[in-house]
Order: C-alpha cells, then structure tokens, then sequence
C-alpha cells in the first residue's frame, strides 16, 4: 500500500466513523443519500472569527482523540495537525444541542442524528452537492441578521445573529423552538 493510499484509508474510516454517529434508523437512508453532502462538510475547514467560536473547533477537533481511543486507529497526520472540518464541529455542535433536548426518557446518543439533521435542516443543505457557498456563507457570517442561512434562525432575535457566537445562538434557538 503506498503512503497515499495510506492516508485515504485513514480518512476514509475516520469519515464513516463521523457519519455513524449522525445515523440511526431513521436517517439512515438519508444519510446514504447525502454522500456528496458530508464529503464536502468533511473537507471544507469551518473558520472561526467569532469570539468563542474557537471552542467549537476545539470541540470538533476533540473527535478525533475519542475515535482513535475508541476505535484503536490513528489518524493521518493531515488530519491529526489540520484545522477543524465543518463535518466535526457539526457533529460535536449536534451532541451539545442533543444535550439540550434529551428528555428522561432518551439518551443523548438517541438525540444526536436528528439535531445533526436539524443543523443540516437550517443551513438548507442539498444531500446532491457539496454545498460550497452555503458553507461559505456560515463561515463568513453573511447570513440574514436573524440567523437565516446559518445554523440557528430565530423569529424574533435580539441581536445581529452574524456576531453572535454559535453556542449563544444555538441558546436562543432551544428557547425559541424547544421547551427549555
């Protein structure tokens, strides 16, 4: 196997792993309709301008310690030095909001694929394309002052939701949209 092929292996299985934990019975079928989609989340970087924003990077890049403990696999150095992917802040974004939302009867697992797809859901995503520009849109903030185009729209937002860091926006969606 030569040094490239190598590499790709790598990636590759790091990339199913990341898509396992967005997929359940139910968004399984979309998830295999959405191929061309999460490739382009996982090699589109997510750029973080806003303050605080960083740790969502640091939090999607804290993905790739818990799978080469959880699966025995190193990654790639690529990988393992580069800036985080869009794919990895959207998965570690899904599980802090899956925190938010899980009731007593549900566990946060349970919650994590269908608020991934509600991010996806939000950011118009097409499952048939890399989604470049939307992506571009997210990471230079030039969504509508309400959030619309990002990842947490809001009716009634009490700020320009372009400066407002993720985490504080994904706040006003769970009181807007969730008995929180």
């Amino acid at each position: 196997m030569t040094i490239r092929n190598l590499i790709n292996d790598l990636d590759e299985r790091y990339f199913v792993w990341l898509c396992g934990l967005v997929v359940n019975h139910e968004t399984e079928e979309r998830l295999h309709a959405s191929q061309e989609m999460m490739r382009g989340l996982f090699y589109e970087p997510f750029i973080d301008w806003v303050p605080n924003d960083d740790n969502r990077a640091a939090e999607g890049c804290g993905l790739r310690d818990r799978y080469t403990i959880e699966t025995g696999n190193q990654l790639n150095r690529r990988l393992d030095m580069g800036q985080c992917s869009m794919l990895e802040m959207l998965v570690a974004l899904a599980e802090r909001f899956a925190w938010q939302v899980a009731s007593l009867d549900e566990t946060v697992e349970e919650n994590i694929p269908p608020c991934f797809w509600v991010l996806v859901d939000n950011l118009k995503l097409n499952p048939a394309q890399k989604n470049l520009g939307k992506l571009a849109v997210l990471n230079k903030r030039t969504y509508a002052y309400n959030g619309t185009g990002g990842l947490f729209p809001l009716r009634h937002p009490k700020e320009d939701q372009r400066n407002v860091e993720i985490w504080y926006q994904m706040m006003a969606y769970l009181i807007e949209n969730y008995e929180i």
